[in-house]
């Protein structure tokens, strides 16, 4: 319905520009559309104003006092416009638009609707004419200008329900010079602070079904481009000028060429794209030899409540143009609250323009997406004016949250700090470190607590007043023993963070024992020995724990229970607690690990307990010449660092032969077959003063025999066909001499066809014989591939598999002679190959089936096949279907033809 009713009021108004032109008289075209664009802004609930932008050629006789706009919901408009002053051709509060160029009018033309509710919703205009001649579209008199914008109406669950277009700052009309560099920013800003991206793309004369149809012939000009995220459109550089050096210059001879260019402009929520403004815009390029000034300034960034200074200078490279204009455009300039001011230095050296950008921020300018401001400076050259642009971004930052504290409170520590001096916050990120950050990050550049100091985020509180937080480490407790270090984060709706706090660390009060030692002093799968050392508690109120003291220890067979009381220390009535080992003995240390907490018990009350702790557990598994080990471990220290012991078999001793900073190492250089036993030792250490460093411990002994489990790598295999031997060569290299040194022989695998699977088809050694010649067979076809096995079977994975086909071959005779002197007494074909059966049937002149068989030989006597009697002389006509063994399958082809039969000698004939 859309696109009737658009070519509808296209040829309307096309037919009525024709009739006014043959009436008026003066004018031999009426084109003047130049460029354009739409935006939108909402008003309430689902109602929105629309704001239509175009830029036409005031000398055109054609004028547009109206416009009809499609909302893309079923309805339609016609808009006045409403810029500029009234004048009587269009009638009273109608404008006749602005002129802003020489021969540049600009019109608006605004309307409200109401749309039925949420939705994706494509406004579009189409206006018949664009103005004559545009280098790059066909013929653009005739063809339509056409310009359209998409959004989204959401919930208020999403925010969109009071979402407003970007605003674009800079006009879709410029100027440009062959062979100079050539720039252009629309300058948009989203006052929603939503991300903005741009996109190149073809201009549309209109839309059918659905579809935007690309205004015909149009393209793009080589060398332009687009910046994704500033916008700014580069051309490096226009082209000569088509009028110039033409017998039939384009645009009349007026020596200059003019190119319209589109773009969308991409407005993106949560990564979402919640609406896409097309900008038909309009570059006139002429022939000038001046140069375009040159811009100099830098991202930046601020932190809010700051004043913000930016030095802008600007220089003609030339030196021909002794004024130059420098201006600025963006976001900050324009926003209600504080905006930026640029001011230019009046007298400024010849061939240069300085400005500076002030802006006084607050912290109603925090937000997520960066400010866009663009500097432009132009030459004020007499032929034309060139310009350039630099477009920065400014990153208002809200600063960090202050005075953070952090206080121990049981197993638990309490964070506060002062509420942001950022009103419009939203709550508070926490991140948590072991230990203390000895970096620095870089603020106000840089937002939120950066990956690289090793921070967790471990909660979020929301609101502007929640400056608290208790961390106990989800309910599970925070570890005694640990340097807890704390960075505080505020946070606003769009997304943005501040700056992070400084660091603020805390440890737990030493009024609990400490566990620092389970080290496995003896493997066995009975008698097994582990030793379990804590230290005991450094403060202790014994007016709340009067005593009498004593120690229960727990334990589990895994790395986190510890759910088993196993032992108790004697009942101490004084202050006695120096009895903080405990040597657990009978138990499997050969297959398990132990985990192990102390608690300290006043009489009957629970004064505290350690954290769990287990053994170091060590696994190892085996491999070709060496020895895989890991272990797993479950503590609250960090260990820092393990190093491997392994017996000496003459010295019955074990030997430190490495260290690794992780869980695991591989042992090399081993011999296949002999036995290896190991023992890991650990070294680390809490973070706070005052408790053992290092902290020892030792894993159980493991041992374990390398074999040769590795299979080698699979040979690289060719296959190459022989069609007249009927017989397959087969190729492959030694991995003996690449990857392996212990491959005895290969397995050849085969499947005739590529839907059935691989299967064994032979053995070959020893693994210096590469090659196998696979003769007398029925078919070529067939796939082949190949594998390596060595000394202990280990067997390589298949190589790729190598296919070849058959070259089959069926050929009849056009004559035999069957008079039984044994020379072409038969019709038989020639010597074929890879034929598996045939259906052939022959005819003779009148159409009557002689002879029929299925075998591939024929061997056709010349005899009627229904009674045995010879066929007369003659010409016979053949239908024969031939089955051919081919490596996908059985493949039919037909042939035709036509055979002579000939006697000497006739005899009785049918």
């Amino acid at each position: 319905m859309e696109m009737h009713l658009i070519l509808m009021r296209k040829s309307l108004i096309y037919l009525v520009g024709i009739v006014c032109l043959c009436v008026l008289g003066t004018y031999t075209y009426a084109s003047h559309n130049r460029a354009g664009e739409i935006t939108y802004k909402w008003l309430s609930g689902t109602s929105y104003e629309i704001t239509v932008v175009t830029y036409t050629k005031d000398d055109s006789p054609a004028d547009r006092c109206e416009l009809e706009v499609y909302w893309g919901d079923g309805e339609r408009d016609t808009l006045n416009r409403s810029n500029g002053d009234s004048n009587t051709i269009c009638g009273f509060n109608v404008g006749e638009g602005e002129m802003v160029g020489v021969n540049i009018r600009k019109n608006e033309y605004i309307g409200i609707h109401t749309y039925p509710g949420p939705g994706i919703y494509r406004i579009t205009m189409l206006d018949p004419n664009r103005n004559a001649e545009v280098t790059n579209m066909d013929d653009s008199f005739n063809t339509p200008f056409f310009i359209y914008l998409t959004f989204y109406i959401g919930t208020n669950l999403n925010g969109l329900d009071t979402n407003s277009a970007p605003l674009i700052l800079n006009p879709p009309i410029d100027e440009a010079c062959s062979g100079k560099l050539f720039i252009h920013n629309a300058g948009a800003y989203d006052e929603n602070g939503d991300s903005i991206s741009y996109v190149l793309g073809p201009c549309y004369e209109g839309v059918e079904g659905g579809v935007l149809t690309v205004a015909a012939g149009h393209w793009i000009p080589q060398d332009l481009t687009m910046d994704p995220v500033t916008g700014d459109l580069i051309w490096n550089t226009p082209p000569p000028i088509t009028a110039i050096n033409d017998p039939n210059p384009p645009n009349n001879g007026r020596g200059f060429d003019e190119y319209n260019i589109c773009f969308e402009i991409i407005e993106w929520r949560d990564g979402v794209i919640i609406g896409r403004i097309q900008r038909d815009m309009q570059i006139t390029v002429w022939p000038c030899s001046n140069e375009p000034p040159l811009i100099t300034a830098a991202d930046t960034c601020v932190l809010a409540g700051s004043a913000l200074t930016i030095n802008v200078s600007a220089t003609d490279p030339d030196n021909s143009n002794s004024l130059l204009t420098l201006t600025a455009t963006g976001g900050p300039l324009i926003i209600n609250n504080s905006p930026a001011v640029f001011t230019v230095d009046p007298t400024p050296p010849p061939f240069t323009a300085n400005g500076i950008l002030s802006w006084q921020t607050d912290c109603s300018h925090v937000r997520k997406q960066a400010y866009a401001v663009t500097f432009k400076a132009e030459d004020n050259d007499l032929d034309v004016s060139l310009v350039d642009l630099e477009t920065i971004s400014i990153t208002v930052i809200a600063p960090a949250p202050t005075n953070p504290q952090s206080t121990p409170a049981g197993n638990a520590i309490t964070l506060g700090w002062d509420v942001s001096i950022c009103a419009e916050a939203t709550g508070y990120k926490i991140y948590r470190r072991n230990g203390s950050f000895s970096g620095t990050i870089d603020c106000p550049c840089e937002t939120g607590v950066p990956g690289y100091a090793g921070y967790d985020l471990i909660a979020s509180v929301v609101g502007l007043n929640s400056n608290t937080y208790q961390d106990d480490n989800n309910g599970a407790g925070l570890v005694h023993g640990i340097d807890y270090c704390y960075r505080i984060v505020a946070c606003f709706a769009d997304g943005a963070e501040s700056c992070a706090s400084v660091e603020t660390c805390s440890q737990l009060n030493l009024d609990v024992p400490i566990i620092t030692h389970v080290s496995v002093g003896a493997t066995d799968a009975s008698a097994g020995i582990d030793t379990v050392i804590w230290s005991m508690p450094k403060i202790l109120d014994t007016s709340l724990y009067p005593g009498p003291y004593y120690y229960k220890i727990y334990q589990s067979a895994d790395f986190t229970s510890a759910a088993s009381l196993i032992a108790s220390t004697p009942i101490n009535a004084v202050l006695d607690l120096t009895d903080t080992v405990y040597i657990d003995n009978g138990i499997n240390t050969a297959v398990d690990p132990h985990s192990y907490r102390v608690i300290l018990y006043s009489d009957t009350t629970t004064v505290g307990s350690t954290h769990v702790a287990s053994s170091i557990h060590l696994s190892v598994s085996t491999a070709d010449k060496s020895l895989n080990l890991s272990w797993q471990e479950n503590v609250p220290w960090l260990n820092t660092e393990y190093f491997v012991y392994r017996f000496n078999d003459i010295t019955l001793n074990f030997d430190l032969i490495g260290s690794t900073l992780t869980n695991t190492f591989l042992d090399t250089g081993l011999t296949n077959g002999q036995e290896y036993c190991y023992v890991i030792r650990s070294e680390g250490a809490y973070s706070v003063a005052g408790i053992i460093n290092p902290i020892i411990n030792h894993s159980q002994e493991s041992c374990q025999t390398p074999l040769d489990n590795v299979a080698p790598c699979a040979p690289e295999l060719a296959v190459t066909p022989n069609c007249n031997a009927i017989e397959n060569t087969l190729i492959w290299n030694n991995p003996n001499n690449s990857c392996a040194d212990d491959v005895m022989y290969y397995n050849v695998y085969f499947t005739p066809t590529l839907e059935t699977p691989l299967e064994l088809l032979q053995t070959v050694s020893p693994a210096s014989q590469t090659s196998l010649v696979l003769s007398n067979l029925t078919s070529l076809a067939g796939c082949y591939a190949i594998s390596a096995v060595d000394s202990f079977n280990n067997e390589s994975i298949l190589s790729d598999s190598v296919c070849v086909d058959n070259c089959p071959y069926y050929s009849l005779p056009n004559v035999f002679s069957p008079d039984d002197n044994s020379m072409n007494d038969k019709f038989i074909p020639f010597p074929y190959k890879f034929v598996d059966k045939i259906d052939l049937k022959i005819y003779d002149r009148w159409g009557q089936l002689v002879f029929e068989t299925t075998d591939p030989d024929i061997n056709w006597n010349g005899k009627y096949y229904k009674n045995n009697l010879d066929v007369s002389e003659g010409v016979f006509f053949y239908v024969c279907y031939v089955d051919m063994i081919r490596l996908s399958g059985i493949q039919t082809i037909t042939l035709t033809g036509f055979v002579h039969l000939l006697r000497s000698n006739p005899a009785n004939t049918n």
